[in-house]
């Protein structure tokens, strides 16, 4: 097992306990041999981890049938969760375990243990959005504060725009936005907004997730938060609706006709540029449902978006991962042929060359058998000389011989040739 790969970034709160439960039963020597690494190593990452290690003498005392002291494994809280994942949400499925048949068939949270969907629903039962704001999530007095500085800025802005010169100069004496929550509401519905939003922030550590906000391209607010390893973005935004005690009698709509109702946006963020999957999930407010009742359905949709996901993902990988295995073979017998096909081309110039030598051999023999019919006896040897030179050189094509030539060389031998044959390996 390689240290490199286990020890990068993040582990599972499963791995972590392994490891605990290695470093106590092994010297921490043993263990780190184990993971290709040095103790000193495991040690840092230990701490890291929050992994308690056994003290100077321990496994002396082990030795000698002494009690020792092993402290419980500390609780995954404050800046540990930034170390280690999955100490909440615990998968019973794993998607490579699951047939494309199983991945397309089944529903909701089947990816999930039984225990974990029972914590989510528990802590989603928990959601209250207060009717004061009180202690407000630093993103919260963050986004109240950031709000105040743009409506200050853009009002001193405004009033210098009676001269270009002038605006500019106080232009100057501003920054630019930070970046905030995207909550996007009137004056009057802001402090409702931050309710909800406080609520559904202050929610999300509880299940292994937490926001990060951001400014992209156009200067938008956007915040993001992680379930099941899929990222979101959402926004709190405001939309005019029809009031459903309309007068149908009246012909013209009255400001009174439209309630102004807050909307909770989300739509799955994902790294992969060419994902085919998108989803949007939104909650509105009705006068028989309030948005602050519906932050359950909220979280419960984002968990389902989030295995809908990660199942897609899985099934799209595996599709692509075929389309690649086909083309790899393709592409190697095409490979296959053009090794074959210059291996008969070679063994076609083998075959040429013995058959070429043998018909020599044929016509010197052939040419042997009549030169007793000459008289001239210079000729006759002359003719011999010429039947001694074919066969010489029947026997420098030849490949099963491949004489030595004084002016034409080495022949390579064919087994020789047989060495430098391209290996065709047929699956």
């Amino acid at each position: 097992m390689s240290g490199a790969g286990f020890f990068q970034g993040t582990i599972t709160a499963d791995e972590r306990e392994r490891l605990y439960n290695e470093i106590w039963s092994e010297p921490i020597k043993i263990v780190a041999k184990r993971y290709e690494i040095s103790d000193v190593a495991l040690r840092k990452h230990c701490i890291r981890f929050g992994i308690p290690l056994p003290l100077r003498g321990h496994w002396e005392k082990v030795k000698a049938g002494k009690f020792v002291y092993k402290p419980v494994l500390p609780k995954i809280e404050g800046e540990l969760k930034k170390q280690i994942r999955n100490y909440v949400i615990k998968y019973k499925h794993y998607v490579k375990q699951l047939t494309d048949e199983e991945l397309e068939n089944k529903e909701g949270l089947f990816l999930l243990t039984d225990e974990t969907k029972e914590y989510i629903s528990e802590v989603c039962s928990k959601i209250v959005v207060k009717n004061q704001l009180r202690d407000p999530h630093p993103l919260i007095v963050e986004h109240q504060e950031e709000m105040q500085y743009r409506k200050k800025r853009d009002k001193e802005v405004e009033r210098a725009n009676f001269n270009h010169l002038y605006q500019s100069r106080i232009k100057s004496q501003y920054r630019d936005n930070k970046p905030t929550l995207p909550i996007f509401v009137s004056t009057a519905q802001v402090n409702r907004a931050y309710r909800i939003v406080d609520a559904l922030i202050k929610t999300l550590p509880h299940l292994e997730s937490r926001v990060s906000i951001s400014h992209f391209y156009d200067k938008k607010d956007m915040a993001f938060f992680n379930v099941m390893h899929t990222s979101f973005s959402f926004e709190l935004k405001e939309v005019e609706m029809k009031s459903p005690k309309k007068d149908k009698n009246k012909s013209i709509e009255s400001s009174k006709d439209v309630v102004r109702s807050l909307v909770i946006s989300i739509t799955s963020s994902s790294s992969s540029w060419d994902r085919e999957y998108k989803e949007h999930l939104e909650f509105t407010d009705t006068p028989s449902e309030p948005l602050e009742g519906k932050l359950d359905q909220v979280i419960i949709g984002v968990f389902n978006a989030a295995n809908r996901f990660l199942v897609n993902d899985e099934l799209k990988n595996r599709k692509l991962e075929r389309k690649w295995a086909e083309e790899n073979k393709r592409r190697r017998l095409q490979e296959l042929k053009r090794r074959e096909e210059e291996n008969l081309r070679v063994l076609e110039s083998l075959v040429g060359d013995w058959d070429l030598s043998q018909r020599i051999r044929m016509f010197a023999d052939s040419l042997e058998k009549i030169v007793s019919d000459k008289q001239d006896e210079q000729e006759v040897l002359d003719i011999l000389h010429r039947v001694k030179w074919a066969r010489e050189k029947a026997d420098w094509l030849d490949p099963l011989i491949a004489k030595d030539d004084e002016l034409l060389g080495k022949k390579v031998h064919v087994f020789e040739v047989f060495k430098t044959f391209t290996r065709v390996d047929k699956e």
